[in-house]
């Protein structure tokens, strides 16, 4: 049950960064190219094209990398936990990376949640 003050919303740890940019996913199987769609402090969305199930990795982009578990798996897409959340200014660098999305791509902006 939320507590006051807390700031999660849903089944989201962290707001997510909307992006569109090249990394590479290392498992076990291998390393593969991915396109890093969305990323937070706690975990990420990536789009990739294998299609094997792995549960650790090591995902890299723009010259940081994170070790995480796969929890969920979706077509080309997957799911990315990290074991450790990311420092808050790697994902404020990975924005300044990021090329100018399309209009339709952009997240709304998040509604603040009162809570008694």
């Amino acid at each position: 049950m939320p507590q006051a003050g807390d700031e999660n919303v849903g089944r989201r740890r962290a707001q997510r960064l909307r992006l569109a940019i090249d990394a590479r996913l290392i498992t076990l199987q291998g390393e593969y190219p991915v396109r890093l769609d969305n990323l937070s402090e706690t975990g990420a969305h990536v789009s990739r094209p294998k299609q094997e199930t792995f549960t650790r990795c090591v995902l890299k982009w723009l010259g940081f990398e994170a070790w995480g578990h796969m929890v969920w798996l979706r077509g080309g897409y997957c799911g990315i936990t990290f074991d450790k959340r990311l420092p808050a200014d790697w994902v404020l660098q990975t924005r300044e990376h990021t090329p100018v999305l399309p209009e339709g791509w952009k997240l709304p902006v998040p509604s603040r949640v009162r809570r008694i």
